[in-house]
């Protein structure tokens, strides 16, 4: 069956035709004779090259300057922004921008999202969002020098284990790294939990994405995904990156953006 679709196309389809790589946001032409009789495309339908799911959503939700950052806080949480300075690293993901083809866009996966959030909340707020959110507010921000990192499941960004590490330090605001301290601890009070929780994995979004090379502090965080329904959640976003943080619910932003850049 493959062959003869190949065979029976082949004077349509020929190698010569292909021509070299171009910009994601190149208008490539119009729309070929074989898309105009099967799927009845009008003869002037424009056809821009194509981009993937993830640059189509950096498009769809309007991030268009270096310091423009998106979070989605999902299942999994993804990070994604604009830069004009790339720092390609075994942390994250540069591609190219399909907007502005003189900027890139980096990309950050963290498997331990929402599940881990949810798990946390279940073991020291009741499997309460109401009593998770009174916890977090009881708490000031660094958390007293409690530090935590939380891995339910496997984790992608940094590839960890699982496992749950808490930790003392003595100081979180100066001082040469090199002469801070750090204790463990098996358990923190709920709310310290909580806190630990939440900063932790908002910290190691700014440390990776910076080291990317995205603008930190960023101009503007747009949060998408369930968490971004948290107002407590997202003025913790806020205070670890200091920057303005908007929500947007666009369940269809990859093909929106490709719409857009059309």
């Amino acid at each position: 069956m493959r062959s003869k679709f190949i065979t029976g196309y082949s004077s349509r389809f020929r190698c010569e035709d292909w021509e070299a790589s171009t910009s994601a946001c190149y208008r490539r032409n119009f729309s070929s004779l074989f898309c105009s009789e099967r799927f009845q495309f009008t003869s002037n339908c424009l056809v821009v090259q194509w981009s993937g799911d993830n640059p189509n959503s950096l498009a769809g939700l309007t991030l268009s300057n270096p310091g423009d950052l998106a979070i989605s806080l999902g299942t999994s949480d993804t990070v994604f922004g604009v830069t004009d300075v790339p720092e390609p690293s075994l942390d994250g993901n540069i591609l190219p921008n399909p907007v502005d083809p003189s900027t890139y866009m980096v990309m950050l996966c963290y498997k331990n999202g929402s599940l881990t959030r949810e798990d946390i909340r279940d073991r020291y707020a009741e499997k309460s969002w109401d009593v998770f959110n009174n916890l977090l507010e009881q708490t000031d921000p660094l958390n007293g020098g409690k530090l935590g990192f939380y891995y339910k499941e496997h984790e992608i960004l940094p590839p960890l284990p699982v496992g749950f590490h808490r930790y003392i330090v003595d100081t979180l605001t100066s001082g040469p790294l090199a002469e801070t301290k750090e204790r463990q601890k098996d358990e923190f009070d709920p709310p310290s939990e909580v806190r630990a929780l939440i900063e932790g994995q908002f910290m190691s979004m700014r440390g990776h994405a910076e080291r990317c090379g995205l603008p930190v502090p960023p101009k503007r965080i747009i949060a998408t995904g369930g968490a971004s329904s948290n107002q407590a959640i997202l003025k913790t976003l806020a205070s670890v990156f200091g920057c303005p943080v908007y929500t947007v619910q666009r369940p269809d932003s990859a093909s929106l953006g490709a719409a857009l850049r059309a």
